[in-house]
């Protein structure tokens, strides 16, 4: 008979025995659920791990850079008036009492734009011109009594002296007097009227100014390092920023030959035509001049350049790598910049997606870009 401890143990023999297959079945189908779930652990995996290792490459923009011409241009900033202009004032003062002209109107010279206490100046000035024609009469009659020896040199001078101190009160008669009747100096446009109806006002005060404008200036301050570069008659391009899109020509008609003792520039005036009238007087214009000329250059895009401290570099696409080239630049313009060393004709310069590569980095150029300087 079996003792209790053989039975305990062939007991546990037959445990192992049932479970021991089982265990293997469940592994093996694991296996099989697992291959069949997870394709990327199958040939196709290792298909794809390559194209994952792949850099793509950058899409860029290139030119290829020659020797051109490059002028050197410079931009300043003045403010229109018209060819010719003026501004009235009553030098008496008083209370304005009419007014005949209106900002925007046509004037003729010597035309009356209204009345400031114009009785009495009317007066003042109509006794002044009597008074002087009484003195200049007096002189030149007691300069024949004195040929005929009836006048002394002595009574000649005095009469001299009365006809001229006539003819001074005369001249501020009139001032005083086209003053208050807001006469004007010139035929053209009334650009600004600066006073009212019934105001009163002090002795000086501006009334009205006149200008014509089918030409019109513009006067800009040119630094001394520029000034080398201006000449009487060369070409301007003028611009406005009320007028976008739009541009004119003009001429330098005067440069000044000391600079300004305060901002230590030269003035330059610009002339313009503007025979339709679309200029206005008093807007800002800005005014873009030729300076230097630099033949055979090779010149880039000012964007195209990196700057780090005082380093200048640009990307160029050599053997379908983008390449970093240190440059030295020299002359430039609002828009281009003359490449002095560092870049050769030929080379495809990167003007369009520098900022995404890298040294070395894989381009495709999408497009072939012509400089237009």
């Amino acid at each position: 008979m079996k003792n209790e401890s053989d039975m305990q143990t062939e007991a546990a023999r037959r445990g192992r025995g049932g479970v021991a297959p089982l265990c293997y079945a469940a592994g093996a189908l694991f296996l099989v659920f697992t291959l069949l779930s997870f394709p990327g652990c199958s040939k196709g995996e290792a298909e794809e791990r390559p194209a994952e290792a792949r850099v793509d490459t950058i899409p860029v923009e290139v030119m290829e850079l020659e020797r051109e011409t490059f002028t050197e241009y410079g931009e300043y900033y003045g403010q229109v008036s018209g060819i010719r202009e003026a501004t009235l004032v009553c030098v008496g003062g008083g209370r304005v009492s009419s007014l005949a002209a209106r900002e925007g109107q046509w004037v003729k010279k010597d035309a009356s734009l209204g009345r400031i206490d114009a009785d009495k100046a009317t007066t003042a000035y109509e006794t002044a011109k009597l008074r002087e024609k009484i003195t200049r009469e007096n002189y030149e009659r007691t300069k024949k009594h004195m040929e005929t020896g009836n006048a002394s040199q002595t009574r000649v001078d005095q009469m001299r002296l009365e006809w001229l101190n006539a003819k001074s009160s005369l001249i501020d008669a009139k001032r005083l007097y086209e003053g208050a009747l807001c006469i004007t100096p010139i035929a053209g446009t009334v650009v600004s009227r600066e006073i009212e109806l019934d105001q009163e006002l002090p002795p000086g005060a501006p009334t009205f100014s006149v200008a014509q404008l089918y030409k019109v200036k513009v006067v800009v301050g040119i630094p001394e390092s520029d000034i080398a570069g201006v000449e009487i008659g060369s070409e301007a391009t003028v611009t406005f920023d009320i007028y976008p899109g739009r541009d004119w020509t003009g001429k330098i008609k005067t440069v000044a030959r000391k600079a300004d003792p305060a901002s230590k520039k030269f003035d330059a005036e610009v002339v313009i035509g503007n025979k339709d009238g679309t200029i206005l007087s008093g807007v800002t214009a800005r005014v873009r001049l030729g300076l230097r000329s630099f033949d055979e250059q090779v010149v880039v895009p000012t964007e195209a350049i990196r700057t780090v401290g005082t380093e200048h570099s640009v990307m160029v696409v050599e053997n379908g790598k983008a390449q970093r080239r240190i440059i030295e630049t020299g002359a430039a313009n609002a828009t281009y910049t003359v490449a002095k060393h560092g870049l050769e004709p030929g080379v495809n310069l990167i003007i369009a997606g520098h900022h995404l590569v890298g040294n070395g980095a894989p381009v495709k150029v999408i497009r072939r870009s012509m400089q237009t300087l």
